[in-house]
């Protein structure tokens, strides 16, 4: 089964997704996938980290910075005017979107974690985790090709209907993917029998929970 968790930028979406991870590893649910978590200096987001949920000991590693000129209330939602923010995969270590300055190996190391938690072949003590986070799919992924690509199409997999008529969906658990309102429209229409998720209003808790029962 795939949530998608859906809610602008700063709506608690990861904070939902860390509550529920705790609480998973209390109740000795099996986790795994990735967390990003935001680095701030001088009370603005100036970096992402990420860590890897299939080791519960895993330090936050680096995964992207925010460029020199850009502030957070310009970047925080779509581009203006409807242009599509600026894409830059031309420097063989980094990949820029927008505002963002991605590390190409620290988003190799986390695609390809991810995308083996959603498949099933990773997990504490090499077993298959029950709840898998992915945090998360966006337009670099959707319009771009870059990013989290071998976790997307391991999610298309794992959403098709062969997978399901296969029974693999009930032997994965439950897999929630972190999106943006207008990314978690065109998930669901990529992702049909997907279940729409909102954090907005909603107490951090109270969502963490709420993907807890869907286990």
């Amino acid at each position: 089964m795939i949530i998608v968790l859906a809610g602008p930028s700063g709506s608690g979406k990861t904070s939902s997704c860390g509550i529920a991870v705790r609480l998973a590893r209390e109740a000795g649910v099996r986790v795994a996938g990735m967390l990003c978590e935001a680095v701030f200096s001088g009370g603005s987001k100036v970096g992402i980290d990420w860590r890897d949920l299939a080791d519960e000991g895993a330090a936050r590693r680096s995964l992207a910075r925010r460029l020199p000129g850009f502030s957070q209330a310009r970047s925080a939602g779509a581009p203006s005017q409807g242009r599509s923010p600026a894409f830059d995969d031309s420097n063989p270590h980094t990949v820029r979107f927008g505002s963002w300055e991605f590390d190409r190996k620290a988003l190799a190391e986390a695609d390809a974690a991810t995308a083996a938690a959603v498949s099933g072949g990773s997990g504490p003590i090499g077993a298959a985790p029950s709840l898998v986070i992915v945090d998360e799919i966006g337009p670099l992924e959707l319009e771009r090709g870059s990013g989290m690509v071998k976790t997307l199409m391991a999610l298309d997999e794992a959403a098709s209907p062969e997978w399901e008529r296969a029974g693999d969906a009930e032997r994965l658990g439950l897999t929630v993917v972190v999106a943006r309102p207008d990314i978690t429209d065109r998930l669901a229409a990529r992702w049909p029998g997907s279940v729409r998720l909102d954090v907005s209003d909603v107490p951090f808790e109270r969502t963490a929970r709420r993907i807890l029962e869907a286990l």
